[in-house]
């Protein structure tokens, strides 16, 4: 009988210590709340604008970032426009020296936009403490006409 009683009061201790601890462990999640990813919020896809426009990439993230890169076209390293890791720059292969970054969002500015401008742009983020990456791409649409020097009359002087 004893050994009866034992049991029934290890069991309830067991069954108070499991629904205390969930009690806890929920308490727990909500003062610090578990992220298993970053987002990328990408502002306005796609982005329009004028030739001859600055255009920003506008991008917002829920945790802080460690490393960002820009790319132009596919998510490739020879198409890597601009890196910020710890802080440290780096320009890749498509760096027309236009291109910047917004900071604290890691936005990407584009001054002077040309037709050559317009297409896909990706970033890719690795965020600080949880060292998760994630990609997203947004479309930049350049309008206007280049000017084109044949099509204007040249009157020659008399």
């Amino acid at each position: 009988m004893t050994s009866s009683c034992n049991s029934g009061i290890k069991r309830t201790s067991q069954a108070l210590l499991f629904k205390n601890g969930w009690l806890l462990f929920s308490a727990f999640l909500l003062c610090f709340p578990l992220s298993l990813a970053g987002t990328i919020t990408v502002i306005n896809d796609p982005v329009r604008k004028a030739l001859g426009d600055d255009v920003t990439l506008d991008i917002s993230t829920d945790e802080s970032v460690l490393v960002c890169i820009w790319y132009r076209g596919a998510l490739d390293v020879t198409n890597f426009i601009l890196r910020v890791a710890n802080g440290v720059h780096a320009e890749g292969s498509q760096y027309t020296r236009r291109e910047s970054f917004v900071l604290p969002s890691h936005s990407l500015r584009i001054a002077n936009a040309t037709l050559a401008d317009s297409g896909t742009y990706w970033v890719h983020i690795t965020f600080t403490p949880s060292l998760n990456e994630v990609q997203s791409s947004l479309t930049l649409k350049v309008l206007g006409e280049s000017p084109n020097l044949l099509s204007h009359q040249i009157k020659p002087v008399q």
